[in-house]
């Protein structure tokens, strides 16, 4: 490869001159010349071919004070770029004086042999890139004797350049319609990269279409030079459809009706690819991984040997795989391996309480269910009590359950009741069945973890979540609520103030929740306008009214503190209470979150007067205090006039006296001034725009 010279300068150190009657500066050139030999005089000088440079630099005589000794240069760049074009091992020059009959141009300067200063010969050089070696265009990037297939409108081409300086490259991509041979768009330019790895372009849409063939070519550029040739040129071709599923898939070994064979026995499935559009066919058991099998497009069905690793039931999905690898829709068959298997829970499932059991066998050999568990393969099964597990909300009274189908109803099994320590366990169905039919599942791994510290957490904006509890902090505000065995997942989200605002299900459908001034949910509000709001309520008596629903005792209003419902309990405002003692188990975390809107003296649920022997609550009080303090305001206003104390006098004889008329007066404003913040009912007052107008208009007038 050609060096390219960028410059080359030779320097002599001239120690002295001719020139000290005038002290000018005379010129002196350098010359192409055949090499200098030990016969070479004076009178048999090399013979110098052609001028290459000229200089009029002088230095060297001691008359002349402004021309000490020193560097005189010359610029031999052409000289140069010669001996690197003939690839020349050595390069020879000559100097002489541009008229030797002129002694002030003589001068004097050291040879090589110096022991100071000798001459020097300084060259900036390039080497162009070199042409792109590997084109590719992708994704997926595989090619075809040569061709590549794209799965996108807006594929990536790249190409790898090497440079011999080392330096950065970047690559110029041009392509062309394969059909018509012209240019598609406009050039593309990558940017620089490194030498010896790939430098890339992104084809901008409205570049391509769908089904063509195109081909494309490079060349690279230094940031100095550029390549002066093309690379090869690559074929592409643009498909962006994804192939027919596989038309069938059966097998003998495994057939879709019956449980048998295993865990660890091979099987034999029969899978008949698409007719066309296909390279090869992708198998996954369970979804778990995907296997290659190679088609190279021929429509004859292909053998697969599938080992399921468990005893349970299983799903083939296979799907077919195009060249630009767009992969069809899986086409999925259901098969059952072993005697049964468990449909929940899953291997490695963890639960912080409880953990649904579904089992399935073969529906003509068993017809009943029960379920054991161990800590590990060195201890014996143990029955799970039947007390511990659940169906319908229900605790069963005995084993077995019956299969219906060879599949028994959902169960839940109160795991942290049954097992303690938490730790890591093994759980079996045991099925039973006519003419003494006996067998079991596999052993099944889970996990019980109370505190669910071990659980995975996912990160959610700032912090994490853990997916078991769905709690993101050690506080009792859940960021993800699990409502059913099932696994079915709301997500609360909330307001500023701590308060649940909206649900947002799996499924994405958002219900704004709100609330009443006790914080008690009474109206969920769908944000799909088709689906009608549900309304929460009851009367004074604690009545659940009849347009509404039951109001959610298991949760403390918007507060959304989570609860647990232990035998014998009542979940109220405060978390627990305990009928039989009557005592409260643990403490009221907001005030006032009873789910019934009215309150009684002696009622020590959900007022603050817990022996029930006040006439009154202090809550009330509080706000009573608020009102009274609200009607003492207007009663100091300056603007308090005849026409208001005429009203206070209605107020007082309506009510039958004054000690009757306050205690009505503070009961009504209670109502009325439920829930308002102390500094706006003070400027509401103050403003006269509460006053004694609003006390007889919500208190006389609306007989409250």
């Amino acid at each position: 490869m050609e060096a390219l010279v960028l410059d080359a300068k030779l320097s002599l150190w001239n120690f002295h001159s001719g020139n000290n009657t005038d002290c000018k500066a005379y010129p002196w050139e350098v010359w192409s010349s055949g090499a200098a030999s030990t016969s070479s005089r004076w009178t048999n000088r090399p013979t110098m071919t052609a001028k290459k440079a000229t200089s009029t630099e002088t230095r060297g005589n001691t008359a002349c004070t402004s021309q000490p000794d020193g560097w005189i240069n010359a610029d031999v760049t052409a000289l140069v770029q010669e001996w690197a074009s003939a690839k020349a091992t050595r390069g020879h020059m000559g100097l002489r004086a541009s008229d030797e009959s002129v002694v002030a141009q003589w001068k004097r300067v050291n040879s090589a042999n110096a022991a100071s200063n000798p001459p020097k010969l300084v060259v900036n050089y390039n080497y162009r890139s070199r042409t792109g070696t590997k084109q590719e265009a992708g994704p997926p990037y595989f090619s075809y004797s040569g061709a590549y297939a794209v799965n996108t409108l807006t594929p990536t081409l790249r190409d790898t350049f090497g440079d011999a300086n080392g330096d950065k490259v970047n690559g110029t991509f041009q392509i062309f319609d394969n059909t018509t041979n012209a240019q598609v768009g406009d050039v593309l330019v990558s940017p620089f990269a490194p030498s010896g790895q790939i430098a890339s372009v992104k084809v901008p849409a409205g570049v391509l279409a769908n089904g063509k063939t195109y081909r494309f070519r490079t060349f690279p550029y230094d940031g100095t030079h550029y390549n002066n040739g093309w690379s090869a040129e690559k074929t592409f071709t643009v498909d962006t459809t994804a192939p027919s599923a596989p038309t069938a898939i059966t097998s003998t070994d495994y057939p879709s009706t019956a449980w048998v064979k295993g865990a660890g026995q091979a099987g034999i499935f029969n899978v008949t690819p698409p007719a066309t559009d296909h390279q090869w066919l992708e198998w996954s058991l369970d979804g778990e991984t995907w296997t290659k099998v190679t088609t190279n497009g021929s429509a004859a069905a292909r053998n697969i040997s599938v080992t399921p690793p468990r005893d349970s039931n299983h799903t083939l999905h296979v799907r077919a795989v195009d060249k630009a690898d767009n992969k069809s829709e899986p086409l999925s068959y259901d098969f059952h391996a072993g005697p049964g298997g468990f449909a929940q829970p899953s291997e490695g499932q963890r639960t912080a309480r409880r953990l649904p059991l579904v089992a399935e066998a073969d529906a003509a050999k068993y017809n009943n269910v029960s379920f054991s568990w161990r800590r590990s393969a060195a201890d014996a099964w143990v029955v799970i009590p039947a007390g511990d597990v659940t169906k319908d909300g229900v605790a069963l009274s005995a084993w077995p359950v019956p299969l219906t189908g060879g599949k028994n109803a959902a169960l839940v099994w109160n795991a942290t009741n049954t097992v303690d320590p938490d730790g890591s366990i093994e759980i079996k169905a045991n099925f039973t069945g006519p003419n003494s039919a006996v067998g079991g599942t596999d052993p099944l791994n889970v996990i019980v973890d109370r505190a669910a510290d071990d659980a995975t957490t996912e990160e959610v904006g700032p912090g994490t979540v853990n997916l078991l509890s769905h709690y993101d902090c050690g506080c009792d505000t859940p960021g993800w609520v699990t409502e059913d065995s099932q696994g079915s997942v709301t997500r609360y989200v909330e307001s500023l103030g701590g308060g649940v605002t909206a649900t947002t299900s799996k499924t994405g459908d958002t219900v704004l929740q709100l609330s009443d001034i006790h914080g008690d949910i009474t109206l969920q509000l769908p944000l799909d306008i088709s689906k009608a709001p549900t309304v929460q309520d009851t009367d004074e008596y604690g009545n659940t009214r009849a347009s509404s629903t039951p109001a959610r005792y298991d949760w403390l209003g918007v507060r959304q503190r989570s609860g647990e419902t232990p035998s014998g309990l009542t979940l109220v405002g405060a978390r627990a209470y305990d009928s039989t003692t009557g005592r409260f188990l643990q403490l009221d975390p907001v005030v006032g979150g009873g789910a019934n809107a009215y309150g009684y003296p002696p009622d020590p649920i959900t007022m603050f007067d817990l022996d029930g022997k006040g006439w009154f609550s202090w809550g009330r009080a509080y706000r009573v205090t608020v009102c009274v303090g609200a009607i003492l305001w207007v009663l100091g206003s300056a603007y308090f006039a005849a026409a208001k104390i005429r009203r206070i006098w209605q107020v007082i004889r309506r009510w039958g006296g004054i000690r009757a008329a306050v205690t009505r007066v503070m009961s009504a404003c209670t109502r009325y001034l439920r829930g308002k913040r102390l500094a706006t009912m003070m400027i509401t007052a103050g403003s006269a725009i509460l006053g004694i107008d609003a006390v007889y208009d919500k208190c006389i007038k609306t007989k409250l």
